[in-house]
């Protein structure tokens, strides 16, 4: 008997030396968060359940993976591009895109959603790595391809980020606050708030079927304007579209203005029992169209920003506005990837999405 109760001693002190099981981070100092080469605030947690390690789905939003909640369903979303997993937060497990079944969950934390780390990176490109850090905590690091900083010599880098930190948080009385934010580490910016500016979404012509999942995954509803040919060829794809709640109008021709609307308009009608109202135009002459519209009592929508394969120039000139903007996405062969992107940056930004309406839409 003190032969063996020896040996458990011997045992728990060799545990003790080691510090850290497997997996855990250790009890004495907190386990910060890194997205890339920036450490975020230590309001941002991670938790470690099950084998697992969980962080705020919102985290991901950084690298381009995109999220969504839908409260009726208790389901959260996760998705960039075309690649989309939904995760049943009710009953476990989550899906893809394609209906194949995975036994990865996520929960919710104080509210958050919060999603399986090694799972959202292996399946949307990602890299993350445990980082045994400074005395000021471990690292729990995502990252992408724009990472700069290696693994190895992050936690040095990211030392005097965290120590500050630590002080904003109390944990610490750190002796001088850093006269400047560290170079390799900087502190991310606060999102914006723009709950009161006005963004408007509008198609003109029809996308694939994946930007109408974005769409109906994020609870926005949009606007598409078709032409003639649109209507014949998508007449299914169009009773969709208003079957889930969004508005149909007509793309004008400037050449001929009343023909174009009145053979789209009828067809609309035959296709979809839609009686619009709404009409558009691009590439041409805006003004003619306009006042083709005044003189029939129609809804001319002429979309201030375009999006294109570039989002920065949407997104800088949105983080200007300060009422309202409507948005105008020309379709093309890959319109869900700068679709996506943008619908990630309006929520983050809590831009008030409002649908297209017959009153008030010039």
């Amino acid at each position: 008997m003190r032969r063996r109760a020896v040996c458990l001693l011997l045992c728990a002190a060799l545990l003790l030396g080691l510090g850290l099981l497997p997996g855990q981070a250790r009890a004495a100092t907190p386990l910060f968060v890194a997205v890339n080469d920036n450490i975020l605030p230590l309001s941002t947690q991670a938790s470690y359940t099950g084998g697992s390690y969980y962080l705020p789905y919102s985290v991901f939003n950084a690298l381009g993976v995109y999220y969504s909640y839908l409260s009726d369903s208790s389901t959260a979303l996760l998705y960039a591009g075309t690649t989309k997993y939904f995760f049943d937060l009710q009953n476990g497990g989550c899906q893809d895109g394609d209906d194949n079944t995975y036994s990865a969950s996520a929960m919710l934390r104080g509210g958050t959603v919060c999603v399986p780390v090694k799972f959202i990176c292996d399946h949307f490109g990602l890299v993350w790595s445990y980082l045994t850090g400074s005395e000021y905590g471990d690292i729990l690091r995502v990252r992408n391809g724009a990472a700069v900083i290696s693994d190895k010599n992050f936690p040095a880098a990211a030392s005097s980020a965290m120590r500050w930190e630590l002080g904003q948080a109390g944990g610490s009385s750190p002796s001088a606050a850093p006269t400047s934010k560290p170079t390799a580490t900087p502190k991310p910016s606060p999102t914006p708030d723009k709950s009161t500016v006005r963004v408007r979404i509008c198609f003109a012509g029809l996308p694939d079927a994946s930007a109408l999942d974005l769409l109906d995954a994020n609870g926005v509803k949009a606007c598409f304007f078709v032409t003639a040919d649109d209507v014949r060829q998508n007449a299914d794809e169009l009773r969709r579209i208003a079957g889930s709640g969004h508005k149909l109008g007509v793309l004008l021709d400037p050449a001929d203005c009343a023909g174009s609307f009145g053979e789209t308009a009828a067809l609309l009608f035959e296709a979809a029992h839609i009686d619009t109202v709404l009409c558009a135009s691009v590439g041409g002459d805006e003004e003619t169209c306009a006042a083709f519209a005044r003189e029939r009592g129609l809804c001319f929508v002429a979309g201030d920003l375009t999006l294109s394969d570039d989002l920065r120039a949407v997104t800088s000139a949105l983080a200007e506005r300060t009422a309202a903007a409507d948005i105008r996405v020309v379709c093309g062969t890959d319109t869900a990837a700068p679709l996506g992107e943008l619908l990630g940056y309006l929520k983050a930004s809590k831009f008030d999405i409002e649908p297209m309406l017959e009153v008030g839409a010039g």
